[in-house]
């Protein structure tokens, strides 16, 4: 198992608080056991991989902060996880493009 299975593109969806579905790109770079990533219109991640975990903080373009858990998945090419907005938690998956 490798962190670099985590490097490149990724189609992911998530559930909104208002109940209905995103979709977008997120672009992935891992150096070391640093996670950094960005989707949408500015909005940028980074964390820490252990393992198949990644633990990390998004950013919006707004200056919107909060928290991020994505588990990768035993085929390499999706992941699971949830995020914070506030207090809404919700689901966000994605597969390798």
């Amino acid at each position: 198992m490798s962190n670099t299975d985590w490097n490149g593109m990724w189609l992911t969806r998530w559930v909104t608080p208002a109940n209905t579905f995103g979709s977008g790109p997120m672009t992935v770079t891992i150096a070391g056991e640093t996670f950094s990533g960005s989707w949408g219109a500015g909005t940028s991640l980074q964390g820490t991989i252990a393992n198949d975990l990644v633990q990390g903080t998004w950013t919006s373009s707004n200056g919107t902060t909060d928290t991020f858990w994505f588990v990768l998945g035993p085929d390499r090419r999706s992941f699971a996880g949830l995020f914070r907005n506030g207090s809404y938690s919700g689901p966000w998956w994605g597969s390798k493009t």
